[in-house]
């Protein structure tokens, strides 16, 4: 989410009819020293206040048992709407729709609707959507049933409007919300062409990464199943064998991690030229994703589910080669913008007799 408020706020800001004088961050935790002075610089003549709430983080990684939870969910939304929810303010919540703290959704809309604060619910994923076991995961006191948890991501309310990054879900949404749902793709600002001498610093930080002078093929991502790293990897070996295939992100969650560890022992194994998660460790010399974007050979992006698709815009941007998965929820949206991506593909086709499929059910099996 941290990219989509970068990118997406100043534009709001600037074009909102009312002068924004404050933004507020309200978060699970900090954010990085060199992001928010970027985020600051991007927001001139704005305050911007971080408010870090540890109990505004995934339900999944807190240790607390659900009653003290509960609290401190409650007491981080009761000290927010003291700071900051007046008469004259506007939430932008990012991804209620996600379900990853059920309890923080439902106390923020409720407090918005018992305040007669407007809400704007930007829906980016949902949880039902190859997410299942977020359910299971979530069937804390309060969420027990399907419709307790629609409550909670879906509220009803005069105040609380919901807005879909894709058109495809939007239908869906107006459907039952009426004229309090639409659609509102990722707003972003024209992006600036990245600097020669940028360019050249970037390809030159990637070859002491990688010590090694080799074509880069990118996936601009965070470390997660459903960019579908593997198939990256198989195309690249496949169309460029002699290239790397970098990710820049890092796991964002702690179940991601035997997935990243997974990946890196196979590449590791089979002597595959992957490298995962390059500005894990960001310093201020690192490059910028745009400034690696303009500095690799061409972009991967595999992803099997996405509710926009901002890296497809960000190629573009680069005037980078892009090999995309066309994602039936988004190619509509990204078509009526008059993007044209004729190295996108629907599917990969593997030839049964190279399956091992003895093996293939053993590792189903476990």
């Amino acid at each position: 989410m941290r990219r989509v408020i970068e990118l997406a706020t100043p534009h709001l800001v600037s074009h909102w009819p009312e002068a924004i004088r404050t933004v507020v961050l309200a978060t699970g935790e900090a954010p990085e020293a060199a992001w928010l002075r970027r985020f600051r610089k991007e927001l001139p003549g704005v305050r911007v206040q971080v408010v870090v709430q540890p109990s505004f983080g995934y339900r999944s990684e807190m240790k607390e048992t659900g009653s003290v939870w509960k609290r401190r969910v409650e007491e981080g939304i009761s000290a927010l709407v003291r700071l900051s929810m007046r008469e004259d303010c506007l939430v932008w919540a990012h991804n209620l729709g996600l379900g990853r703290n059920l309890e923080l959704a439902h106390k923020l809309t409720q407090a918005c609707h018992s305040g007669g604060i407007p809400l704007v619910a930007h829906h980016h994923d949902w949880w039902f959507e190859n997410r299942w076991h977020h359910f299971t995961a979530n069937r804390s006191p309060g969420f027990q049933t399907l419709p307790a948890v629609a409550n909670a991501v879906l509220p009803a309310s005069p105040y609380i409007y919901h807005a879909a990054i894709n058109r495809a879900d939007a239908v869906v949404l107006r459907r039952h919300f009426h004229n309090q749902a639409d659609w509102l793709p990722n707003p972003v600002m024209p992006p600036a062409r990245v600097p020669a001498r940028r360019v050249a610093a970037a390809r030159a930080w990637l070859q002491r990464q990688l010590n090694d002078k080799a074509p880069v093929w990118l996936l601009p991502c965070r470390l997660l199943r459903r960019k579908n790293i593997g198939e990256a990897l198989l195309l690249t070996r496949w169309l460029r064998p002699q290239a790397w295939l970098v990710t820049t992100g890092d796991c964002s969650s702690t179940e991601e991690t035997t997935y990243a560890r997974t990946l890196a022992d196979a590449a590791r194994k089979g002597r595959w030229r992957l490298r995962l998660g390059v500005l894990r460790d960001r310093e201020t010399t690192s490059p910028s994703v745009p400034e690696l974007l303009a500095a690799c050979e061409a972009v991967m992006f595999t992803s099997l589910q996405e509710g926009f698709g901002l890296p497809y815009l960000e190629a573009v941007a680069a005037r980078r080669p892009l090999v995309a998965r066309e994602l039936p929820n988004i190619a509509p949206d990204l078509a009526e913008f008059g993007f044209a991506f004729p190295q996108s593909y629907r599917e990969v086709y593997v030839a049964p007799e190279l399956f091992d499929w003895r093996s293939e059910r053993e590792r189903q099996a476990r």
